[in-house]
């Protein structure tokens, strides 16, 4: 034992010591002085305050753990003074693979490894997740762990969603009220554990996905029975998404689509966000990235080293001209109905676009190639007016009827 504190005053003298295990010794008693007793008659005598000695004894022994080890991850339980472990705050997801197969009635079955399988996915506890997160966390699990090198990513590959074990999408984690809310609440909701869901990245082909598209379009025009036809996509609008580091203070940038830019928001504002059904990604200042029509691409976005944007119209070269009118540019964007009006003005042209329902002024915002959610239950009249900051002049869409049925 060695001795760290002696007080040589006339009255009171406090003897404190910290044994081989880094645990406070204190003494308080009314002694002569330290160098009148033996050290071990002090020890011998000492008994233990911890009011008077859980000042020095917290101080001693950050020291020693200090000095034992800086970056060890610890830190000091204040009612004993010995370094406790930080818990291990993460929590396993076990996600399957369900693909479905080439045909308009094929079922979801299990994709087998060494491409599929499970993954299991490691969730910080302490961090907020949504469905669009779990979503992308997903492919990346399947695209890092795929023995071929030589895949293409499983985004352009397949159209992708995160669902249960029958196939049933699931666009937001809510809970029995109705309320979007992230993986935690969703299983506290539940009642069941994080291991206990069961979810699976669903995929389909994305080529199957527009023939079916063209198929469900002739069905709708013919159809007599009240059956509603399956949904499938055939438009795709992207998004970007722009990130700051916090540490090095660069941007960084990526395309996503509706359900994942939801998601990010959703992790980035700690959930204070509208839900699915609600949010519009202008209304938080994201702007179109890329729209994809039947596997052509319309229009990209590009962003240089400076971050300048400019717009890239594939296939045209003309400017200031209607490229795809609204009788042209309509169909299922994330299973909803929409249409679209791009004419061919540069992004330092800030297009403004008015979009208008049945002659009265629907929605209004730059960049607003999409107007997606159309469906109603009564036919409408849409058009879309463009005012071009660099002519000064607008440019006009067609009047189209969106027909309840068609969507």
């Amino acid at each position: 034992m060695t001795e760290v504190a002696d007080n040589r005053d006339n009255h009171n003298n406090i003897a404190t010591a910290v044994n081989g295990d880094g645990d406070l010794l204190s003494s308080s008693s009314e002694i002569p002085s330290s160098s009148m007793l033996d050290r071990k008659e002090v020890s011998a005598k000492a008994t233990v305050n911890e009011n008077e000695a859980s000042h020095i004894g917290k101080t001693l022994a950050l020291q020693i753990i200090g000095g034992a080890d800086k970056e060890n991850a610890s830190h000091v339980n204040e009612s004993e003074g010995r370094a406790v472990k930080v818990r291990n705050v993460e929590k396993t997801l076990r996600i399957g693979w369900l693909e479905k197969a080439a045909g308009g009635r094929a079922k979801y079955r299990r994709v087998a490894k060494p491409r599929g399988g499970v993954r299991k996915l490691q969730l910080d506890a302490t961090a907020r997740y949504s469905a669009g997160q779990i979503r992308r966390l997903a492919m990346e699990a399947f695209e890092a762990s795929s023995n071929s090198g030589n895949n293409r990513a499983i985004e352009e590959e397949f159209v992708v969603n995160l669902g249960g074990f029958g196939g049933q999408p699931i666009s937001d984690f809510k809970r029995r009220d109705g309320q979007v809310c992230d993986i935690w609440e969703y299983c506290k909701d539940r009642g069941k554990r994080l291991y206990q869901l069961d979810l699976f990245m669903l995929t389909s082909p994305a080529e199957e996905e527009h023939e079916e598209a063209r198929s469900e379009r002739r069905t709708i025009s013919t159809r007599s029975s009240g059956l509603r036809p399956r949904i499938a996509n055939d438009v795709r609008v992207l998004y970007l998404y722009v990130r700051q580091s916090a540490y090095t203070n660069e941007l960084s940038y990526m395309e996503c689509e509706k359900a994942e830019l939801h998601g990010r928001l959703f992790e980035d504002s700690g959930g204070a966000c509208p839900s699915i059904e609600h949010f519009e990604p202008f209304e938080h200042g994201f702007s179109i990235s890329r729209i994809v029509k039947s596997g052509r691409v319309l229009l990209q976005l590009a962003v240089d080293d400076s971050g300048a944007r400019s717009i890239e119209f594939p296939e045209s070269r003309r400017e200031h001209a209607v490229l795809r009118d609204v009788d042209q540019l309509q169909g299922h964007c994330d299973r909803q109905f929409g249409i679209g009006f791009v004419p061919s003005c540069d992004y330092a042209c800030r297009p403004m676009f008015s979009w208008y329902r049945d002659g009265e002024l629907f929605r209004s915002h730059e960049y607003l190639y999409w107007l997606d959610d159309v469906k109603d239950e009564q036919t409408h009249v849409w058009s879309c007016t463009v005012v071009c900051a660099t002519t000064g002049r607008q440019i006009r869409s067609k009047r189209v009827a969106v027909e309840a049925s068609c969507c």
